[in-house]
């Protein structure tokens, strides 16, 4: 009995560790986004522009 316990605590507990993981981790690939366009020179707004460097890149 105490192992299922066990157990379902963990897998809560890995569960919302993936979830943070992955808001962090999109935090941080946001965060590094706007630092390079600001770098860039770019405004931190996404202008849409027909252009090689509308895509992603």
């Amino acid at each position: 009995m105490a192992t299922g316990i066990a157990g379902q605590a963990f897998r809560r507990g890995a569960l919302e560790l993936t979830f943070l993981g992955l808001i962090v981790a999109l935090l941080v690939v946001t965060a590094g986004w706007l630092a390079e366009r600001r770098r860039l020179g770019a405004p931190a707004r996404p202008i849409r522009v027909r252009g090689p460097y509308t895509a992603g890149g």
